[in-house]
């Protein structure tokens, strides 16, 4: 853990799905949803920060104020459905990135959200939730999936771990970096972004500082997150390179590791 000493009371709880609010069987405990609940109710802020794309965090962020979505490409307020923060890269360049990387790597896949279409090439379903996969299955994102903006473009190899493919993929357009982040894939972002990329613009714009700010999560894209926010939160699931930052790890997310943290914050903050 990374020993940083002493934190304040959250004001804004940040939450990874997948492996944190989640459990593995990709369901919402009720415990978990009733902490939530009473965390909202003590006047905390709390938002989804979460590699899937918006539209498929599903009945989920009803559960919470915020979510910041795509590994920090957006940031969504939940009763308002504004998405006041948005970080998109042109399909020209999506164009460029996949040709170059078809050329390079034969046989790598991509999955696809622009502005307008959203869809995935063969493989993609073989490892993600199954309720995390938007759009459709395509036999070439280029042809079939159109748009002026993309807000999202992930590529896999069925024979090359993301590890492998990510050096693989490296320098093709000048301002986009291939990131493995823990998922089966490698994605394809603008420069800098991330969680802690996004959060940090939700904490300015909420008028708090990053120590009002816990962070849960329990995969190698939270790390940045955890070690950002003014207290990180590991799930006892988590990757070790997560647990490695955080300031305290909770039990798992199938023994309600998340809901067993909340309740102690919200009982202090009633006690205080």
């Amino acid at each position: 853990m990374s020993g940083r000493s002493g934190s304040r009371p959250p004001r804004l709880l940040a939450f990874d799905v997948d492996g944190t609010l989640l459990r593995s069987d990709h369901t919402l405990a009720p415990r978990t949803a009733d902490a939530l609940a009473a965390a909202r109710a003590a006047g905390i802020v709390t938002t989804i920060a979460t590699g899937r794309p918006f539209l498929v965090v599903g009945e989920l962020r009803h559960h919470v104020d915020w979510v910041v979505s795509g590994n920090g490409a957006a940031v969504t307020h939940v009763s308002s459905g504004h998405a006041p923060f948005t970080v998109t890269f042109a399909y020209d360049d999506a164009v460029a990135f996949v040709t170059e990387a078809r050329r390079r790597v034969a046989g790598v896949r991509f999955s696809l959200i622009t502005d307008e279409d959203l869809g995935w090439e063969e493989g993609f379903d073989a490892f993600s939730p199954p309720d995390a996969l938007p759009g459709r299955r395509v036999d070439d994102v280029l042809a079939e999936v159109a748009g002026s903006h993309v807000h999202a473009l992930t590529a896999h190899h069925p024979a090359i771990g993301p590890r492998e493919l990510e050096p693989m993929l490296a320098g093709i357009v000048p301002h986009l970096s291939a990131a493995y982040r823990g998922f089966p894939g490698v994605e394809v972002v603008r420069d800098a972004v991330d969680k802690a990329f996004a959060l940090d613009w939700l904490t300015r714009h909420l008028g708090f500082d990053t120590a009002d700010v816990w962070a849960f999560g329990d995969g190698i894209n939270d790390v940045d997150m955890l070690r950002w926010a003014g207290r990180g939160v590991g799930m006892g699931n988590g990757h070790e390179t997560a647990l490695a930052v955080a300031d305290e790890v909770a039990p798992s997310n199938d023994d309600d590791g998340v809901a067993v943290v909340l309740e102690r914050v919200v009982s202090q903050l009633r006690a205080g």
